[in-house]
């Protein structure tokens, strides 16, 4: 009984254990804030007797850099006290990394080596209030060894840099700045800058000017240092370059060459613009095609200016044109498209760089490619071709309306004669072969059609007399050879033929026709 209740008891603590286990496993886990230091030991710190030195070390953050989170800075070790903070870190919303400044002071503590550390440990994120019920929140932290020597030798150790002169304007200061770090043991600064102003457009122009001990500050060991000097000097509206000389106590010296930098005219500074984008209507043309190129400009300083679109034309890489576009005024905040049109004769592969002048300053440069080529051949040939064609059409046309015309005229000019035909015999009873034949009858018609056709062609009576007569004559002989055809046929019996072909006075009648003897009027 005693041995079932040991063994109750160890699994109800087992399964206990389990419960607090699972129930902290799926605990919401609100943040977890990793942090870390770099570099995470720092050595190679001398200090003086009696001297101090400001030291550096960067605080990164892992992992979500949302919300400002707050990390707790603390000294630890046997020599903490040597170490003074610069309190708490607030790190905003959205940085990864904060750079934390620390002084090492020994004051009173004995010569050689000694060892500290620094220790940041993260507070969550500031004003985040916590979720009802239960949560989990990780705290990340980092230390850092700091390990330093205190002596009674003195370190003198710097590098000048960053020596940086500002774009002025004629009649106003001049702004200059550099920076020293001091990697020695012991405060630092120059006894003396020797500064030569070069004009770039007329080297015989310079400026010269010293800046001495007294207008200089310290620069604190083991730290960095910005120095900005304004100096009046008599510039002229130029480009210039400074040469500046830096002299120690003991003599060194360094030299350093600035930057160049521009001296403009009054106002100039208040100008300021930007080329947002450089345009070509199309990236494919032809000779002597119009080019259009367009860039878009928008005034950013504080007064109006003036502008103009200037274009280098450069076929292979060699500069063949230079072209600007009208001048255009263009407001505060305002934005204005230059245009310039223009054509090339020769093909190849081109390139322009493009650019606003404006005020005293320009814009930067913006580069666009394209190509000059004859893309449009066969349509050409094909417009000569229908052009042509064209022609070879209005021609022919012009040649057959000719002809028309002509063929009218003449037919408009010649006689036209018409017979009535007569009908035909549509039998024979008998000895009868044709029912009354009326030479005068028919004399009459052809008269009369003779007479129809003169109104029609408009023909004098003198030249119609001669044609009327043999066109009777010979109508008539054929006339009365298809009667006689149309009468054998009709017949068909020999005797009766012969009957009245002996009886006939058409055969005689064409006899004496046919010799002239007979007149067809007398008929």
């Amino acid at each position: 009984m005693i041995q079932y209740s040991k063994i109750n008891k160890n699994l109800f603590s087992l399964s206990l254990y389990i419960f607090l286990f699972s129930l902290f496993l799926f605990l919401p886990i609100k943040h977890v804030n990793a942090i870390g230091v770099s570099p995470p030991t720092l050595t190679g710190i001398s200090i003086p007797r009696n001297g101090i030195q400001t030291k550096q070390i960067r605080v990164l953050r892992g992992g979500d850099n949302k919300g400002n989170l707050k990390i707790k800075v603390e000294a630890m070790g046997e020599n903490a006290e040597y170490i003074e903070t610069s309190g708490d870190i607030i790190m905003i919303s959205g940085k990864d990394f904060v750079d934390y400044e620390f002084t090492i002071n020994p004051k009173n503590a004995p010569n050689g080596e000694h060892k500290a550390r620094l220790s940041f440990i993260s507070q969550g994120i500031v004003g985040e209030e916590k979720t009802k019920g239960a949560s989990v929140q990780v705290f990340g932290g980092a230390v850092a060894d700091i390990y330093f020597e205190v002596g009674g030798v003195e370190v003198i150790k710097y590098e000048i840099i960053k020596l940086f002169v500002k774009n002025t304007e004629v009649n106003k200061n001049t702004e200059l700045s550099f920076e020293v770090n001091n990697t020695g043991n012991v405060n630092w600064k120059p006894e003396r800058i020797d500064l030569q102003f070069t004009n770039i457009n007329d080297s015989t122009e310079k400026i010269i000017h010293t800046i001495f001990s007294d207008a200089i500050n310290i620069a604190k060991a083991g730290r960095f240092t910005e120095y900005v000097f304004n100096l009046d000097l008599p510039f002229i509206q130029s480009e210039y370059v400074l040469n500046a000389v830096f002299y120690a106590k003991d003599k060194e010296k360094t030299e350093l060459t600035s930057n160049h930098f521009n001296v403009f005219a009054p106002d100039t500074l208040k100008q300021k613009g930007e080329l947002k984008d450089v345009s070509l209507n199309k990236d494919v043309f032809s000779p002597d095609e119009n080019i259009k190129v367009s860039g878009v400009f928008k005034n950013t300083g504080e007064i109006a200016v003036s502008g103009v679109l200037v274009v280098e034309v450069y076929l292979n890489n060699e500069l063949t044109d230079l072209l600007k576009s009208s001048e255009l005024d263009v407001s505060v905040l305002e934005e204005v498209i230059f245009s310039k049109v223009f054509t090339l004769k020769e093909i190849g592969n081109y390139k322009i760089s493009a650019h606003i002048k404006y005020g005293n300053k320009q814009t930067v440069v913006l580069n666009k490619e394209f190509n000059v080529q004859n893309n449009n051949n066969d349509k050409v040939a094909i417009t000569e071709i229908a052009s042509k064609l064209n022609t070879y059409i209005g021609i022919g046309v012009l040649i057959s309306i000719i002809i028309i015309i002509t063929t009218i005229f003449i037919l408009r000019r010649r006689k036209t004669v018409q017979f009535s035909e007569p009908e035909p015999v549509q039998g024979v009873q008998n000895n009868m072969i044709i029912s009354e034949l009326d030479d005068n009858s028919a004399t009459e018609n052809m008269t009369t059609d003779i007479n129809v056709t003169n109104k029609e062609t408009e023909i004098s009576d003198n030249t119609i007399e001669p044609i009327k007569e043999s066109v009777e004559k010979s109508d008539k002989v054929e006339f009365i050879q298809t009667e006689q055809s149309t009468i054998h046929e009709s017949l068909g019996n020999s005797d009766e033929i012969n009957n009245y072909e002996s009886d006939s006075d058409d055969v005689n009648l064409l006899d004496q026709i046919n010799t002239g003897n007979t007149s067809l009027d007398d008929k």
